[in-house]
């Protein structure tokens, strides 16, 4: 079958993305371009499924699933409700602020690009039934990583008001913690002479630049 020449894509034309790209390319700034468009790309899908339940807090289906869920595990769901959307306004700041400033980073290499996104399905209120422990922890990764530019106090408290409202505190503070040293909170154990320590590795960790897999 014959391709149009229309079809191709020109890799020389320094106007469209190709040629923008082989520039950043010869001038050694494509890995830093191409870091950020990857992580811009997966903070929209977090803010997707954000928006998607905030959404939800608003469709009388989803509400009445959760309000279900609450009574058959004796919740209040009034609390829980406002706790869910608290949470989600919150990571939603978060995740908003991040997003900013990758975008900040991409303009200062002149890239401009015609952002689209998906719109953002509703989704269930109700919990997944997954292992709490795995997800709190993973959670709490998401959290350390996004917030990763404040200081390491900062981000202990940023992690304390996120884990009291969702009640999941237990979960997400490393156990070793508390047995060791009897802190409750991430902001106890920044504070305690000792654990600090551990509080600076466990951050440190997230704050590292994210690597992907090669296509």
């Amino acid at each position: 079958m014959q391709t149009s020449s229309d079809d191709l894509i020109d890799v020389t034309n320094e106007i469209g993305f190709s040629g923008k790209f082989l520039e950043l390319a010869r001038n050694g700034q494509l890995a830093t371009v191409s870091d950020a468009i990857v992580d811009r790309a997966k903070i929209a899908t977090k803010l997707a499924e954000v928006e998607g339940k905030l959404k939800a807090c608003n469709d009388p289906t989803r509400l009445a699933e959760l309000e279900k869920w609450c009574r058959k595990r004796k919740q209040n769901f009034a609390s829980r409700l406002r706790n869910v959307v608290a949470d989600l306004e919150n990571r939603k700041r978060l995740l908003l602020a991040e997003y900013r400033q990758i975008d900040q980073r991409i303009h200062q290499k002149e890239l401009t690009v015609e952002w689209t996104a998906d719109s953002a399905p509703m989704t269930s209120l109700v919990p997944r039934m997954v292992r709490k422990g795995d997800r709190c922890v993973a959670e709490r990764d998401e959290v350390i990583y996004s917030v990763r530019h404040l200081s390491s106090l900062e981000v202990c408290k940023l992690l304390d008001q996120h884990f009291v409202r969702a009640g999941e505190i237990a979960e997400s503070l490393p156990k070793k913690w508390f047995d060791h040293y009897r802190v409750h909170t991430f902001t106890e154990a920044y504070r305690h002479k000792e654990c600090r320590k551990r509080v600076h590795k466990l951050i440190s960790v997230q704050r590292r630049p994210r690597s992907y897999p090669k296509a």
